[in-house]
């Protein structure tokens, strides 16, 4: 279903069946959805009987207005509410960030990054993979990095999933949070069991810091 709009063709698919199977595949709510997706659906079969068009084009924008306005119970009920994957982000069509993205790495809502890291299906290394002033990064880089929310960041190395290794161009968050001068999470990322203090691309976490002149970083 998610490879080709051409299984219609192929196997002889309804498109009312078709549209069953999409919103199935879209239920799991371990899945990212792209703003393309929807371009596609709607190409197919009329976008004002498409429930599925419509939850996300009316939904979604009143969730990342709650988001930016820290309204953590009505992102509760969003979240208890919402049928459908909360992995998605900006692609010049929805014009929106991920979810755990926004309140993490822009607005440092800790309740509603709290409240988002509870769903069951939520991509906690979700990247930004869009032409932006944020591709690439993840949420938990955003944080240590050029937002330094110390609160925001322990609660997302809290999640199981969480993957502190991650790089953008071989600068992990270790990395952003040593070249942002970020001490005490810093301090907090070394304490993750799974941190590779080494990892680097152009430069480790301590080049970065020796660079900008974090001394207390570097010992």
């Amino acid at each position: 279903v998610y490879n080709g709009l051409s299984l219609i063709p192929r196997y002889n698919l309804s498109i009312s069946n078709f549209q069953k199977l999409f919103e199935l595949y879209y239920r799991r709510k371990d899945i990212t959805i792209y703003g393309a997706d929807l371009i596609k659906i709607e190409q197919i079969y009329e976008k004002d009987r498409n429930e599925f068009v419509k939850r996300f084009r009316t939904d979604i924008p009143r969730l990342q207005q709650d988001i930016k306005l820290n309204n953590v119970q009505n992102v509760k009920t969003f979240l208890k509410n919402f049928p459908y994957s909360i992995n998605y982000y900006y692609d010049g069509y929805m014009e929106v960030e991920p979810p755990l993205f926004a309140a993490a790495g822009i607005w440092g809502h800790l309740e509603i990054v709290k409240a988002l890291l509870q769903h069951p299906g939520i991509d906690v290394n979700l990247r930004i993979e869009v032409n932006s002033l944020w591709t690439g990064l993840t949420a938990l880089m955003m944080a240590a990095g050029k937002e330094g929310n110390l609160e925001v960041v322990k609660e997302l190395l809290k999640h199981p999933k969480i993957d502190v290794n991650l790089d953008l161009n071989g600068a992990t968050t270790l990395a952003h949070a040593a070249k942002f001068g970020r001490l005490e999470i810093v301090k907090e990322l070394l304490k993750h069991p799974k941190i590779d203090v080494n990892l680097q691309g152009s430069q480790t976490a301590l080049m970065y810091a020796a660079e900008k002149g974090h001394l207390e970083i570097v010992k």
